[in-house]
């Protein structure tokens, strides 16, 4: 169970990071799902939030060079 805790907060961290905020939003969602299962309702609610974030957030594309 560790495990999936940990590969979802890093998918999240490089998707954050890469700007694609929509994978990461996604990601979020699937963690709080994951806390709900556990009963650990506090992160959940902390997970479902900063997904609601993530998909408020604009994807910024990197520019291409001139």
């Amino acid at each position: 169970m560790a495990a999936i805790k940990l590969a979802l907060q890093k998918a999240v961290s490089l998707f954050a990071k890469n700007n694609d905020m929509q994978s990461a939003a996604t990601c979020c969602k699937e963690l709080a799902e994951f806390h709900e299962e556990q009963r650990e309702l506090h992160a959940a609610v902390h997970c479902f939030l900063q997904a609601k974030d993530y998909y408020g957030k604009p994807c910024q594309l990197p520019h291409p060079s001139s």
